[in-house]
């Protein structure tokens, strides 16, 4: 019998090579490949038990320079990789030879630094869309600080774009507090934050109560050449009624043919509560529903003395001669106050108000809005 031959034997093979009935797809193909010592001409001795993981050099030199540059330059076929973890190195193969990864909380750091370490880009594509996906406004603060990390451009404009929208509603939040000098330049510095320049102060204020080390003046001085878009204060001009009652409703109309955005108002209370709550809604009747509705918790920190609250809500926009409804409703107790014969100040916006409780008014003192210029 001649060399290779057999005597009519079944040959076992213990890794044999799928049919094309098995291999479908180019992603079981990789599977079958990954850490597979079947044509393997690579194999890594990964972290300090010197883990095996087989791989394949023309697979690999195409996903990454790293690996290019590692193959072309060595003639042996065992590389170790003493500063990885073997389960790392794993996913990040997997994305190579799969196109899937498993990122999670846990991991994603770990990833993003091997991924860099072994020059894979679209990993870290990967990495940045994941970490897109789980910002909300319960983590953005936590996000925004992890990101100097990353340092992903769409990251910080997510967080930002979220903060920004409602930054009152952060600055109370523990997250707030441990924001790292940085990152609270961030969100003081946008030209699109909704608030004023005074209200940036009392946010920069809030964060030095605990970080009561840091020399802000340089992030005052920030604030007060800082270009963000001015919101104008329309006050009311009125005088406090003589009866001892609280109005919740009053409508308003603009006229300006562009329309215009709100962002919040100023309230007027006098509360015995440290802390105050208050329920603000805005009525549309054109859409028949509410386009702002929430509950604003803020401190009282003159109790028992008339002073004005600042409520700022994400922008609204106002359509021209449509009729709008603001409705208030205090959830802690306070001073029944109302405001009689009151009247918009001057403004661009032609806003007329009105309500059926005999020329008794809410006590607004002021409202926060930018009219709708042609761009």
């Amino acid at each position: 019998m001649e060399s290779g031959e057999t005597s009519g034997e079944k040959v076992e093979i213990t890794d044999p090579i799928p049919s094309p009935v098995q291999i479908k797809t180019e992603t079981e193909r990789g599977e079958f490949l990954l850490n597979n010592q079947f044509m393997s001409d690579v194999t890594f001795l990964v972290g300090p038990d010197k883990h095996r993981i087989y791989g394949h050099k023309l697979i690999l030199f195409r996903a990454s320079n790293y690996f290019f540059q590692l193959f072309t330059n060595s003639t042996v076929n065992e590389f170790p990789i003493e500063d990885s973890d073997p389960n790392i190195l794993l996913e990040l193969l997997r994305f190579v030879y799969c196109g899937k990864i498993d990122l999670s909380s846990e991991n994603v750091r770990e990833i993003y630094n091997e991924s860099k370490k072994f020059s894979l880009d679209k990993i870290l594509k990967a990495v940045e869309n994941f970490l897109n996906q789980i910002i909300d406004s319960k983590n953005v603060l936590c996000k925004l600080m992890d990101n100097r990390f990353y340092k992903f451009k769409s990251i910080e404009r997510k967080c930002l774009k979220i903060i920004c929208d409602d930054p009152f509603s952060y600055i109370d939040q523990a997250d707030f507090k441990r924001l790292d000098r940085e990152s609270l330049r961030l969100i003081l510095a946008p030209k699109t934050i909704y608030c004023t320049n005074d209200q940036l102060l009392q946010i920069l204020d809030t964060w030095q109560k605990t970080n009561y080390e840091e020399n802000i003046s340089d992030l005052k001085l920030d604030i007060s050449s800082n270009s963000i878009i001015t919101w104008k204060k329309l006050p009311f001009f009125g005088t406090p009624s003589d009866d001892s009652m609280i109005v919740r409703s009053q409508g308003f109309v603009i006229k300006n043919e562009l329309g215009v955005k709100f962002t919040g108002l100023g309230m007027y209370y006098k509360s015995l509560e440290y802390i105050h709550r208050v329920q603000v809604n805005i009525y549309d009747s054109s859409s028949n529903a509410f386009i702002v509705k929430g509950e604003y918790t803020f401190r009282n920190d003159n109790v028992n003395i008339m002073q004005i609250a600042d409520i700022f809500f994400k922008p609204i926009d106002i359509k021209p001669d449509y009729i709008y409804t603001i409705y208030i409703e205090n959830k802690t107790k306070v001073e029944p106050f109302c405001l009689g014969s009151c009247r918009p100040g001057p403004n661009d916006i032609n806003l007329e108000i009105w309500n059926d409780n005999k020329g008794r008014y809410p006590p607004i003192a002021y409202l926060y809005y930018k009219a709708n210029t042609v761009s």
